[in-house]
């Protein structure tokens, strides 16, 4: 009898545990899915120099951008939720 108790404690515990669990894992998300990086570029070349920059993502790919001296090109992106958020950027 007294193996059934002990017994039949653990799974309403191990239940608890990954409901805990699941709420924290899912806060973490929310709480990671608001950070926002915001990202400026700006040709500060010598007028008459365009500059082209190529943005891309594993996932998006941003395009190639051709900037006038002084012109600005912005973009923004959330960071993965597994912190393997990764851009890659390639001048012309």
């Amino acid at each position: 009898m007294v193996h059934k108790r002990k017994y039949g404690l653990l799974l309403p515990l191990i239940i608890i545990l990954f409901v805990c669990a699941a709420a924290a894992t899912m806060e973490e998300e929310k709480a990671l899915k608001t950070i926002e990086v915001h990202v400026e570029v700006r040709n500060n070349l010598p007028p008459g120099n365009k500059f082209t920059i190529h943005c891309k993502s594993k996932n998006d790919d941003l395009g190639v951008n051709t900037m006038a001296p002084n012109q600005v090109y912005a973009f923004h992106f959330h960071i993965s939720i597994w912190g393997n958020t990764l851009l890659l950027q390639s001048e012309h």
